[in-house]
């Protein structure tokens, strides 16, 4: 469904798989004009130094039985101070250029997860199998025998399974860190890593994998 005038948002700025926060904030649509967007300003404020900056634009499609959340990409184009709205007044807003088409989004598929061992998660790095600790859509935690070498900073290249579905990506790592038993210091290391350019379905397929995991979780929890 597509976004309209009037419609209350999410504006997604910044998500940091690796420390787990996410910089959502509200805002309200004034006006759609083609892939142009004109939403109010936010709260904190949208600053100079963030035009030209991509974010995610989130809203509630309603009017169907179950209404769902979309979400689409988009870039700040320009800030206003003096946007006139239909009363005459004017006001702050801030002026999008949309970049996607809209998809069902979730932002619980941000939650970092712990998979179970034997869930239909593999992760290869150099085609040598890595344990994974936890993983989001837009990261993943490792350990690994350290014969495989990570350096901060450097982009690597990574295969995960999900449920026998190989996808190729590209992975920064974030940091590295040593195990505290000090038997395991020579053996064994821990890498966070964080995915680049990663495509919509990719996302996708990770993202419901990850929900998955979840509910499979709560219900172990609860029984």
């Amino acid at each position: 469904m597509e976004i309209r005038p009037g419609q209350s948002i999410k504006i997604v700025f910044n998500i940091d798989h690796i420390r787990e926060t996410t910089d959502v904030r509200n805002s309200f649509v004034y006006d759609v004009v083609e892939d142009r967007l004109i939403i109010a300003q936010t709260y904190p404020p949208i600053l100079k130094s963030k035009i030209g900056r991509a974010v995610i634009v989130t809203y509630l499609a309603t009017g169907t039985t179950n209404p769902a959340r979309f979400g689409l990409d988009a870039t700040i184009l320009e800030l206003r101070s003096d946007y006139a709205l239909s009363t005459g007044n004017t006001t702050r807003a801030a002026a999008l250029l949309r970049k996607s088409d809209p998809v069902e989004y979730n932002l619980r598929f941000f939650y970092r997860v712990e998979p179970p061992s034997n869930v239909g998660l593999d992760m290869y790095v150099y085609r040598k199998r890595v344990n994974i600790i936890d993983i989001s859509i837009g990261g993943v935690k490792i350990s690994h025998d350290r014969a495989l070498r990570f350096e901060p900073k450097k982009i690597m290249p990574v295969s995960l399974s999900i449920d026998g579905e190989p996808f190729e990506v590209n992975a920064i790592v974030s940091r590295t860190w040593q195990p505290q038993e000090l038997r395991m210091i020579k053996s064994l290391e821990f890498a966070a890593l964080e995915f680049a350019d990663t495509s919509r379905h990719f996302k996708d397929i990770l993202g419901k994998k990850i929900f998955e995991i979840q509910r499979e979780l709560r219900y172990k929890e609860i029984s």
